[in-house]
C-alpha cells in the first residue's frame, strides 16, 4: 500500500482541468487544487482564464489559462497536450478528519 500525502499536499504531480476556472465555484476549486500542489489549467470561454493564472502563476502556483469552447472536441484535443498538461489524471476527492 502506497503512503498517502498530507492534505496539503494531496495533489501534488497530478494535472487538472478546471472548467469554468476563472470565477465562482470553478475558481475556488481551481486555487485549492493548486494550493495543494495540482498542475492547473484553467479553461474558460474569456481571456480572463489567461489572467487568473497568471495571479495564481504570481502566487507561486501551477497553473495556465486556456479560453475558448470546451465543448468542441477540437478545443479539447489541441488544448490537451498544451503547457505540459499531456497526462490524463483522474482525480478523487477524498474526506479528511
Amino acid at each position: 500500500m502506497s503512503e498517502l500525502l498530507p492534505v496539503e499536499r494531496e495533489f501534488e504531480g497530478r494535472t487538472a482541468f478546471v472548467l469554468g476556472g476563472s470565477s465562482g465555484i470553478g475558481l475556488a476549486t481551481a486555487r485549492l487544487l493548486a494550493e495543494r500542489g495540482a498542475n492547473v489549467a484553467i479553461v474558460g470561454h474569456a481571456d480572463d482564464s489567461l489572467v487568473v493564472a497568471k495571479q495564481f502563476a504570481d502566487d507561486g502556483l501551477k497553473a495556465v489559462g486556456f479560453f475558448g469552447d470546451a465543448s468542441q472536441s477540437a478545443f479539447v484535443a489541441h488544448r490537451y497536450g498544451a503547457g505540459g498538461y499531456a497526462a490524463p489524471v483522474h482525480l478523487s476527492w477524498k474526506l479528511h478528519h
